[in-house]
């Protein structure tokens, strides 16, 4: 696979899911490193595995950048399907670029936890 911190957290991903699936924190819409503010417009209340994929998927991309990421990448839900799956629950690339364009689906959809029961953890 060659991340090593990626396979690190795939050796105990699932197991921290079940023991507290409901563990939220903050995510900035707009990175701090990227000039963004602890706003309430600029955060999202995000289950923590779910922020966790989040960063390992688009890094510190902004909203607007992770929209043209994901227009250029359309295979990534195979790619990197444990990860997409716990964010995403197999939603489509188009769907999820939707979603982006559409913050307070997205508040909804990341706040909640991942169905941890429909992820094949084997298949990353």
């Amino acid at each position: 696979m060659g991340s090593r911190p990626l396979e690190r957290w795939y050796a105990n991903i699932e197991g921290r899911m079940r023991r507290k699936p409901n563990k939220v924190n903050r995510h900035h819409l707009v990175p701090r490193t990227k000039g963004g503010t602890k706003s309430r417009d600029n955060l999202l209340r995000i289950n923590i595995y779910k922020h966790e994929c989040w960063h390992f998927l688009f890094k510190q991309k902004t909203v607007d950048e992770i929209i043209v990421f994901l227009e250029k990448n359309p295979l990534l839900p195979k790619q990197r399907p444990v990860l997409w799956a716990i964010l995403f629950e197999g939603i489509s690339v188009s769907d999820v670029i939707v979603m982006l364009n559409d913050i307070e689906s997205l508040r909804w959809m990341v706040a909640t936890p991942p169905d941890i029961d429909s992820i094949d953890f084997e298949k990353y």
